[in-house]
């Protein structure tokens, strides 16, 4: 008989995977069914039905996911119960299509509340790298001074980041606003605990439409994300829409029919234009 409970789960995209989108899902729906059961994070094992080894290629947010279940861990697909094994406690989160961020037309930008378990959930998974704690907190108002652009080159949805980059920084100079620094991030590869404070740092996360954006999850309170929709995909993906307005951070986006038509400046014009006023007063701004 095992005694402490057990949630049962399938990953949305399979063992291997990269999306930060898909990822954070999955974190999602196993923190939502926590939550719900009242159970304790540190006393639950996760049983990955479609997790085939602990060598899998694994997305970075995972590290939030073995981190949360360390007390008991999580057994992967070949390492199922023995047959008559009986439990006291054992639940199946059900899908992620079914959860918070999906409800009510979240994917197509028309949920419009606030969703306290969105925040919750972020300032959870930042609770789990104490490394971080000395940096502001999610959550915490008043945004940073970094405007991050979030790097993309493959597929048709790329940009020039490091020449837009450039335009930004230029034009924070002649405006009398070099408190604030753009810079690149590019999220492949980089550890969790990195793209986590990147991201409190930043008063602006802005990048063409894509997984990577999930990191406004991590934004604080009051920051803004401009998002660029180019090539195929269109403003009627509404994903970081939906989120920005779940997790109190202004949204903004422009578009083009293809990621080089954007006219040179408009980037970086338009994130001057969102930065957010509260950030002037830690980052020089002379209004």
């Amino acid at each position: 008989v095992i005694e402490h409970p057990v949630l049962v789960y399938t990953l949305w995209n399979g063992p291997v995977v990269s999306s930060m989108y898909e990822g954070f899902h999955d974190f999602l729906s196993l923190f939502e069914a926590v939550l719900t059961l009242k159970w304790d994070f540190k006393d639950v094992e996760v049983l990955a039905t479609n997790l085939l080894s602990a060598n899998d290629n694994f997305y970075p947010l995972f590290e939030a996911f073995r981190r949360s279940f360390a007390g008991r861990g999580i057994r992967h697909g070949h390492e199922w119960y023995k047959n008559g094994t009986c439990f006291r406690r054992i639940a199946l989160p059900p899908s992620p299509g079914l959860s918070t961020l999906t409800v009510n037309g979240g994917r197509s930008g028309q949920t419009s509340c606030r969703a306290p378990v969105i925040r919750a959930s972020a300032t959870f998974i930042r609770g789990l790298f104490p490394e971080l704690q000395q940096q502001p907190q999610v959550g915490t108002k008043a945004a940073g001074c970094g405007l991050v652009l979030l790097h993309r080159d493959s597929g048709p949805r790329t940009v020039e980041s490091y020449g837009i980059v450039s335009q930004v920084n230029a034009m924070l100079t002649t405006r009398a606003l070099a408190g604030y620094n753009a810079s690149v991030f590019d999220p492949r590869g980089a550890p969790l605990s990195r793209a986590l404070g990147v991201m409190a740092k930043a008063a602006v996360l802005f990048g063409v439409h894509g997984a990577g954006l999930m990191h406004v999850l991590f934004l604080r309170e009051g920051s803004a994300l401009l998002e660029l929709f180019c090539a195929d995909r269109s403003r009627s993906n509404g994903h970081y829409r939906t989120i920005a307005a779940m997790i109190g951070v202004s949204y903004s986006f422009r578009e083009a029919t293809a990621c080089s038509g954007f006219p040179k400046g408009s980037i970086a014009e338009a994130v001057l234009s969102i930065i957010p006023k509260g950030a002037s007063l830690s980052c020089g701004r002379r209004l």
